[in-house]
């Protein structure tokens, strides 16, 4: 097995985070939905249930970066404001940086969570370049469908269900649009039956038969 193949099956089970929580000090830290959580260069921060979103340090009213159980999230430079917001009750794990980069190292696995946060950049820079160059209603759409897919979602009737905690103004700020744009979007999506409105929010699964 080559690197690239065993980085590959890493990847497929948490056995890393598994490995990294057993043997690593850290502060588990509850955070409530609307809740914000500043992350210093010194810290590394996992993600151990519910879901995060980055907020961005020029207008943090939009978010980006969608970070799920199993995601790691180290600040990357020091003039680098990094704020998270949970959009439901999430549970985190904070690591000093120093701390576990000596632990990774040790057991030769350094280069591998380095690599893992590389490719978790390089979708969230594709995911923000991608929202830079479409029109609004193209922005919510690639959100509902080019996003949100990477969770697990409930599929029904033709359409997938939006995360529990998914609502109008997460679905903007998401979009990088305003409130009243989105919703205007959601109105019209709602009459081409592409997203329906009821008991959360469905849009529809052009992947079923």
């Amino acid at each position: 097995m080559n690197y690239v193949e065993f980085h590959n099956s890493l990847k497929e089970e948490p056995i890393v985070s598994s490995y990294i929580l057993a043997n690593v000090p850290s502060e588990c830290i509850s955070i409530h939905k609307h809740d914000t959580l500043c992350l210093s260069e010194e810290e590394v921060c996992y993600i151990e249930n519910g879901t995060l979103f980055q907020m961005n340090p020029l207008k943090e009213y939009y978010l980006f970066n969608c970070l799920q159980p199993n995601h790691f999230i180290v600040k990357a430079r020091e003039d680098d404001a990094m704020k998270l917001v949970a959009v439901e009750t999430s549970q985190v794990n904070i690591f000093r940086k120093k701390e576990l980069y000596e632990f990774l190292d040790q057991e030769k696995l350094l280069s591998h969570f380095f690599l893992n946060v590389i490719e978790k950049n390089e979708t969230v820079i594709t995911e923000l370049n991608m929202l830079s160059d479409l029109l609004a209603e193209e922005r919510v759409k690639y959100t509902l469908y080019c996003i949100l897919p990477q969770m697990e979602l409930e599929r029904e009737g033709g359409f997938i269900q939006a995360p529990k905690w998914m609502n109008m103004k997460i679905l903007a700020q998401i979009s990088h649009c305003s409130l009243s744009r989105t919703s205007k979007i959601m109105k019209n999506l709602q009459k081409e039956k592409i997203v329906q409105i009821d008991n959360g929010m469905w849009y529809r699964d052009y992947t079923a038969s």
